[in-house]
């Protein structure tokens, strides 16, 4: 694991909820019958892709079951109806179907793709998955052995202690910090009934939201939608999380016998407006957007202090985040991390340059364009649109609105996030003298 996706792993960031599409054209909004919530791009394309997104997910599970909600969403390619596990895969991969269920911290989500000349019989599939779901004793062997396997790595892993560890110091005991302790120690406990009723209480029509491109008319989707859904119990609407505070600035150092230390800093923060969201993925990739970024020039090329340094802006459920990491020789952390503090606040008191923002507009027609070409990118960046409420006419106009950023509003935006006498800093690796921010 990277320094970069240990620092998204340990901000619990979903890319697809932060990140919005460039190519959006011809959004359809509209509601079924029944009243799910559900947004298309009709296109004439060989494949049909769908996302459902049910508000809640790891928060909401039973505090006394924790991982039951992963445990849930994994059972969707376990059997359903009168096929046993394998029997369903079989029908699944015969179809060129591809079904896939998670759990984040915020919402449940389930990915559902086929190619067209089987859409009717994919949709009896996933619609089997849905709404006769099977928990036989032998499959549930088998997701807790592939559970308990993946719990047991997490804990070995010295970048995932330190991920959950930061974690920690910037939420406290939330339900939004994963405790990979507590839900291999409840994993043997969880039974079918248990599984059954995480179904019950995160499946429900009234947190239900759906994405889908593909060659189908609206009415039809609508249908479709509404036959899965009008089974599913109406459940409550997830009441919206109280914003998390400001961190309180601290230094925690873990001791570990390895030859780099690792380090991540950062802080929580205010949610920032929609515009400012826009104008951070030009700070972010001004100052950790690649080899011509600004913390990968000053820290490594110059100083040869690390060999990987990123930071970065995302949000959660629970608060906006401005969270970065590296890692580097135990005599070097110190200097590597007073040299990214430098740079961060050279960026706030004088903001960008032109050619820097320049370059930035130079690169967002491409990434946006590789982000949303397929249906899978399209229809994953929709279902994310709407879990944070970013109105549908925006991801048409998504490009224009960041290629419309200007200087000062980047330089305002960094000084409201890169403040490093707010950090939170975790250092993990061999005792030495401690790190400070100054």
């Amino acid at each position: 694991m990277t320094l970069r996706s240990l620092v998204f792993a340990a901000v619990g960031v979903l890319a697809l909820c932060t990140s919005l599409p460039a190519r959006a054209e011809s959004i359809q909004t509209l509601k079924s019958p029944g009243g799910v919530p559900i947004w298309l791009v009709q296109s004439k394309t060989p494949t049909l892709t769908l996302r459902f997104a049910f508000k809640g997910g790891d928060m909401q599970e039973p505090r006394e079951k924790p991982g039951v909600a992963a445990l849930m969403a994994y059972s969707f390619n376990e059997g359903a109806g009168d096929m046993d596990s394998v029997a369903f895969l079989k029908q699944r991969d015969r179809m060129a179907v591809e079904l896939a269920a998670s759990s984040g911290s915020d919402a449940v989500y389930v990915s559902f793709s086929t190619v067209m000349q089987h859409r009717e019989k994919a949709f009896e599939l996933l619609d089997l998955a849905f709404a006769r779901p099977r928990f036989d004793a032998a499959a549930l062997a088998i997701s807790k052995a592939h559970f308990r396997s993946n719990y047991e790595a997490v804990l070995r892993s010295p970048t995932n202690r330190l991920s959950q560890e930061f974690m920690a110091a910037l939420y406290g005991n939330h339900r939004l910090v994963p405790n990979t302790q507590a839900r291999l120690a409840a994993l043997e406990a969880i039974t079918a009934e248990d599984i059954k009723a995480a179904r019950g209480l995160l499946l429900t029509r009234a947190n239900l939201m759906v994405s889908a491109v593909g060659d189908i008319d609206a009415a039809t989707l609508a249908a479709f939608i509404d036959r899965i859904a009008l089974r599913l119990p109406e459940g409550q609407p997830v009441p919206d999380i109280e914003p998390m505070q400001p961190t309180q600035a601290r230094v925690i150092h873990l001791d570990k016998d390895q030859p780099q230390t690792l380090v991540m800093f950062g802080t929580v923060l205010p949610k920032l407006t929609l515009r400012e969201r826009i104008t951070a993925e030009a700070l972010d990739s001004m100052l950790s957007g690649g080899m011509t970024s600004r913390l990968f020039q000053d820290v490594r090329e110059k100083r040869g202090l690390v060999y990987n340094v990123s930071a970065s802006y995302s949000g959660n459920p629970v608060a906006d985040e401005y969270t970065g990491g590296f890692g580097a020789a135990p005599d070097n952390a110190g200097k590597a991390l007073e040299q990214v503090t430098a740079t961060l606040r050279a960026m706030a008191e004088a903001g960008p340059t032109a050619e820097e923002l320049d370059r930035y507009k130079s690169t967002v027609d491409a990434k946006y364009l590789f982000m949303t070409e397929t249906g899978n990118g399209l229809a994953s960046r929709m279902i994310g649109a709407m879990l944070r409420d970013v109105p549908p006419g925006l991801l048409e106009t998504y490009v224009a609105e960041m290629k419309s950023v200007t200087l000062e509003e980047v330089k305002a935006l960094a000084q409201k996030l890169l403040r490093p006498e707010r950090f939170v800093v975790v250092s993990m690796g061999r005792p030495g003298p401690p790190l400070a921010i100054r």
